[in-house]
């Protein structure tokens, strides 16, 4: 193919003293040129080659293969995957694959992937969305997602100055420090986008995206929005604390929170919130949650025409990895962009946010009730009812897993022990639905909620 990156063996000696080998860097030969500038990543070899997990010109069917033969090593900390440039970011790839594998060799390490370089030979006609669109599928993955990409070029292999950029990224990332990403290097031209803050103390990290603070804590499968989206108007105050620690991180313009100003002294509690403001209480609830139990929530969406893997996609109540389609109804909002036209949610919100919402209201709620109803039209119609808790406990989250098609019921009773195993602080598992239906197609999905010990910063999105 006209677009392999070639060999760059020459561009850099290996300097083994920089790090003490548990971050390492994989992929394809853009591999040194990173390794160069970070200050933390370690590469397996000097020469491209299976043993080493890097080479020229490959991609992710090589490189899966590749890590299958890779002794088992539980020394490794961090994994840095550079790879998807080769194969033209084909949605195809087999990255599911390379990730089992990945994990299965690095059982102690977690994973970030840096996005390619097009524009030049083969991917000349490549956009950035096709791009962004093949590392989200890595984000399905849990794998996080460097900013920014290497992106559009005439030669990868010349002296980008991107590349500082993204091995300061990923040495923050490696080293759970938000010191690497220094304010004077943040420029018009070099987004701070996805890097992560940390900060003493607190058991939340933070980024920014599309000038938004998002909040995440380790335990936690997704990004919460502290701008407005996701958390109440007394803990959006956390926003005009980081960006007083981190000026450069967002525009002029950013969005804040109602009534902040630059006057707020509070201090990002444990919980990732201003204890400064906790006296506001219910008064600042959403109308939906003052007053109004039970709490009635409705949605609905519809299979697009064209979509890959229709059957699984009508049963996608929440939201699918393939493509982030499905129908929210746990999660919530924001549903993106591409799906906004064949999903509504009536409340504005999914089950696992209210409960959320509830529980920092004080309120210990349960799930009472859950309807479904699937049309010939291939489109789903749901219902929940939200009500106190009648035994005290505070039910945090609805969890569900199922399937359709051939041997529906077996192989949905078969993903239930997984479902339970990937939340290890859950307990109190309780059947909500037991959903069976033979029409338009067979499904069978369950519902469960369940209790969550690890507090208010596992509650939501599951």
């Amino acid at each position: 193919m006209e677009n392999l990156i070639h060999n760059f063996n020459s561009f850099v000696k290996l300097n083994e003293a920089k790090s003490d080998g548990t971050s390492i860097i994989i992929g394809d030969s853009c591999t040194p040129i990173i390794f160069k500038r970070s200050k933390t990543l370690t590469m397996l070899g000097n020469t491209g080659s299976e043993k080493s997990l890097w080479k020229s010109g490959m991609g992710v069917k090589w490189l899966r293969d590749a890590v299958s033969k890779y002794p088992v090593s539980t020394e490794v900390k961090n994994v840095v995957i550079n790879i998807g440039t080769n194969g033209a970011f084909n949605p195809n790839d087999d990255i599911k694959g390379l990730m089992t594998q990945l994990r299965r060799v690095f059982p102690q390490a977690k994973f970030c992937v840096i996005q390619g370089s097009w524009g030049w030979g083969n991917n000349v006609s490549v956009t950035e969305n096709k791009v962004k669109k093949y590392y989200d599928i890595f984000r399905g993955e849990g794998v996080t997602v460097i900013e920014p990409p290497i992106g559009k070029v005439s030669d990868p292999h010349t002296n980008l100055p991107v590349y500082d950029t993204i091995a300061k990224a990923i040495d923050g990332w490696a080293t759970n420090q938000s010191g690497y990403i220094q304010t004077a290097d943040l420029s018009k031209g070099n987004s701070a986008t996805s890097q992560i803050i940390s900060r003493p103390g607190d058991p939340y990290r933070y980024k920014v995206e599309n000038d938004h603070w998002l909040a995440k804590k380790d335990s936690q499968s997704r990004w919460y929005e502290i701008t407005g989206a996701d958390f109440k108007p007394p803990y959006q105050v956390s926003i005009d604390i980081l960006d007083k620690e981190n000026p450069n991180m967002r525009s002029k313009s950013a969005p804040k929170r109602s009534g902040s100003s630059s006057t707020d002294n509070g201090t990002i509690a444990g919980t990732g919130v201003a204890t400064s403001t906790d006296s506001q209480e219910d008064t600042n609830l959403p109308p939906l949650l003052i007053g109004n139990l039970p709490i009635k929530l409705t949605g609905s969406y519809k299979v697009p025409r064209i979509i890959l893997m229709k059957g699984d996609a009508l049963h996608s109540f929440d939201r699918r990895k393939l493509d982030g389609f499905g129908g929210y109804m746990l999660r919530g909002g924001p549903i993106p962009n591409r799906w906004k036209s064949h999903v509504k949610l009536d409340q504005g919100r999914g089950i696992n946010q209210v409960l959320e919402e509830l529980i920092l209201s004080g309120v210990n709620p349960d799930v009472t009730e859950i309807k479904i109803k699937v049309n010939d039209d291939y489109s789903v119609n749901w219902e929940a009812t939200i009500d106190k808790s009648r035994d005290g406990k505070a039910y945090a989250g609805v969890a569900t897993r199922g399937s359709a098609g051939d041997n529906a019921d077996e192989r949905a009773l078969d993903q239930l022990p997984k479902m339970k195993s990937k939340r290890p602080n859950a307990s109190d598992w309780k059947l909500v639905l037991d959903f069976n239906t033979d029409n338009p197609m067979k499904i069978r999905q369950y519902f469960y909620k369940y209790t969550d010990s690890s507090g208010l910063s596992g509650l939501a999105g599951k």
